[in-house]
């Protein structure tokens, strides 16, 4: 989208746009640093046309009891029951194809091999200590 001209900023404080234009151009305005300027300043500039609010917590409140309620906590548990379902459907196909069992048998033969490679380990250490012991021993003669 191009750059909003000062026209159709002042069209959207008047608010004589359509509701598609207007959040059209409210969506450009979050994306676009130089219409937001333009936006503020006219803002500015218009701050005395505007209406002022004698008691901005009524409006406030007027403005939420028309925003529409939506049933939030319903969607949120269908939501949860159904992956919920879903992994304990998941979790019986894959016990009954077998897979944890082949998962299983890998991750104990792993730690066999790494058993047997800790052992090789020990025994190098224990050379490795050994050969040390034996130059500082002949040193000390």
């Amino acid at each position: 989208m191009s750059h909003l001209t000062k026209e159709d900023i002042a069209n959207l404080l008047e608010g004589s746009l359509s509701e598609f234009t207007q959040e059209q151009f409210e969506t450009h305005l979050y994306s676009c640093d130089s219409c937001l300027e333009t936006y503020m300043q006219q803002v500015h500039e218009k701050q005395g046309v505007l209406p002022i609010l004698e008691d901005p917590h009524s409006f406030t409140d007027q403005i939420i009891a028309q925003v529409p309620v939506r049933s939030q906590k319903k969607k949120e548990r269908h939501t949860t029951v159904l992956h919920y379902f879903l992994a304990a459907a998941a979790t019986i196909f894959l016990m009954s194809s077998g897979v944890f069992h082949s998962i299983f048998a890998y991750t104990n033969q792993i730690d066999s091999h790494g058993a047997q490679s800790s052992q090789v380990t020990t025994s190098i250490i224990d050379k490795l200590f050994f050969y040390f012991d034996n130059i500082s021993l002949k040193e000390e003669r």
